[in-house]
């Protein structure tokens, strides 16, 4: 666990920014008939299941930034530097599906006039601003990171995570509250239902599919036919050994900054899909991502970190174990893993999770059972799995984060809204008119997995927390020896330390880094969180931007 460096990877997986709050208000359809519904007084409650599922998304973001990656531990939980995927991979996609999903709920109540509309616009892009500059706040390279509590704005980082969750949320808002809805009841003045509840749920959002399939074919046009040109980097990775004490030894990376006339050249002179179909090693230094974030920010302002996990850069990949003869661009500033074009695709997955949302709130559903709702996620997502996978394995457009390719969100897409079926299945379906050993096992269920719920429903505060807590934690010191104000030679700690040196005695283990430290570290810190969102949970604390 090298917390001085996690804190990148803390930030470059979370961005659960937009979930609902428990102010808004969100009724779940428990019984078959809608209007029967009607009739009686409505309750208004959370969805148990977003807030399960965003729970668990948050847990696996701390488990995957915070459990040991490197060659000792966890290589294989690490993002994939490029092609394929990896149980860090699933973090963000998922967080976008839910952001989506929660819409469905949040700006039913801007559609009902033209005034209603300006404000849910004015309400969106306030919150799509506020995500901006959070995110310049927490990943803009300043402040928390590594004792430095200032910004550098030659350097700060203009895109990411938050950055991108901002833009997926506006657009796909805009899509919401300002596209036609297509009528499947009413043609040339005659009756003509379309029977389907399904279709007729498609039918009446084909104007925002359209527009999304338009940012969809957007994305594919500037990854896939993009020509991308010799460049050159002022920046390289040189590899020295240092001696880390009990005779090892360690290849540290130090990045230096190379005049006008030693620049680095990357030959390329290709297409943006050849290196997305294996080509020239099937490596980012040549992808037409990189072209644009290039000519949009400043090389400094981008992210080297995904590049060096390369097996072409490093001996234990995807984690980061430097190979002294890798090629001189794993140093260079070629793409950021947050940069422009990928984030156009996120607005599909954006949009698929509005579409699970709508399911239980259109009103084209109205009326239709829960078993047949339950069919449509099933279904849905089960399409989704399947063609994101044949477009992978075909070799078309692999499955890649850093892209974000179309395999990727709909494979993505599909395995978030599985998990969401059944989740909502098991506890929010109504039992009432159960059998009682059914009732009983969801009321365990519910008991079982309330940290989860609790810390979804708290998740912000999870997240803003997450990486400054640790880097607060190292700049606190604890100072031991006989007399620390007279000595010179006490040893000092910080809390972090402090803490670290216990895992050792608990586990047996003298490296910090080590599988097991790491492992009862995770375990411990997702467990504080638990305690402490249920506990804010109880007293009715929620923080919202």
């Amino acid at each position: 666990m090298d917390y001085n460096n996690t804190t990148n990877n803390n930030l470059q997986n979370a961005a659960l920014l937009m979930e609902e709050q428990p102010t808004s208000t969100t009724r779940i359809l428990h019984h078959d008939d809608e209007t029967k519904q009607s009739n009686t007084p409505s309750k208004h409650k959370r969805l148990k299941s977003l807030d399960i599922v965003r729970g668990f998304t948050i847990a696996l973001m701390i488990f995957v930034d915070d459990i040991t990656t490197d060659k000792d531990g966890y290589p294989h939980i690490n993002h994939s530097p490029w092609n394929n995927i990896t149980l860090a991979d699933f973090v963000m996609p998922w967080f976008l599906f839910m952001v989506g999903c929660s819409m469905a709920f949040s700006m039913r109540k801007f559609k009902q006039s033209y005034e209603t509309k300006i404000k849910g616009t004015k309400y969106a892009l306030t919150r799509a601003i506020k995500l901006y500059l959070l995110g310049v706040l927490l990943q803009g390279g300043g402040f928390f990171r590594n004792y430095n509590y200032g910004y550098d704005l030659s350097t700060v980082r203009l895109c990411g995570i938050l950055n991108r969750i901002g833009f997926a949320y506006f657009v796909v808002a805009m899509f919401e509250l300002w596209l036609p809805n297509n009528s499947c009841n009413q043609q040339q003045g005659r009756q003509n239902k379309v029977s389907s509840p399904h279709l007729r749920l498609f039918l009446n959002n084909s104007w925002k599919w359209f527009a999304a399939s338009v940012f969809l074919m957007i994305y594919l046009c500037m990854v896939l036919f993009t020509y991308v040109p010799n460049y050159k980097s002022h920046f390289k990775w040189e590899y020295v050994k240092k001696d880390i004490g009990h005779n090892r030894t360690k290849i540290k990376q130090l990045q230096v900054y190379l005049p006008d006339d030693e620049m680095i050249t990357i030959e390329c002179n290709n297409y943006g899909y050849e290196t997305i179909i294996g080509v020239a090693n099937g490596t980012p230094e040549c992808s037409a991502i990189g072209v644009y974030d290039r000519a949009i920010f400043k090389p400094k302002r981008l992210r080297t970190w995904m590049s060096t996990r390369l097996s072409i850069c490093s001996s234990c990949s995807p984690a980061n174990c430097p190979k002294p003869t890798a090629p001189e661009w794993c140093g260079a500033y070629m793409y950021d893993p947050e940069g422009f074009v990928a984030t156009i695709n996120t607005v599909t997955t954006t949009w698929i999770g509005l579409h699970f949302g709508l399911v239980l709130k259109h009103p084209a559903m109205t009326g239709v059972k829960t078993m047949d709702r339950l069919f449509h996620w099933y279904g849905f997502a089960s399409f989704l799995i399947i063609i994101g996978l044949i477009i992978h394995v075909t070799a078309f457009m692999p499955m890649n984060k850093q892209l974000w390719s179309l395999s990727y969100s709909l494979f993505m897409s599909g395995t978030c809204g599985f998990s969401l079926a059944i989740v909502y299945t098991c506890l929010d379906v109504d039992m009432s008119e159960s059998k009682p050993w059914k009732q009983r096992l969801q009321r365990l269920g519910t008991r079982i997995f309330k940290p989860l719920q609790c810390m979804g429903m708290n998740a912000i505060l999870v997240f803003c927390w997450h990486g400054p807590a640790e880097e607060l934690l190292q700049a606190v010191y604890i100072t031991t020896g006989n007399n620390p104000l007279e000595s010179d030679v006490a040893t000092k700690y910080t809390i972090m330390s402090w803490f670290l040196n216990l895992l050792e005695s608990i586990t047996g283990e003298s490296n910090p880094n080590s599988r097991s430290n790491s492992m009862l570290y995770v375990c411990i810190k997702i467990t504080i969180y638990f305690i402490v969102t249920v506990y804010l949970a109880n007293i009715g604390y929620f923080w919202k931007v």
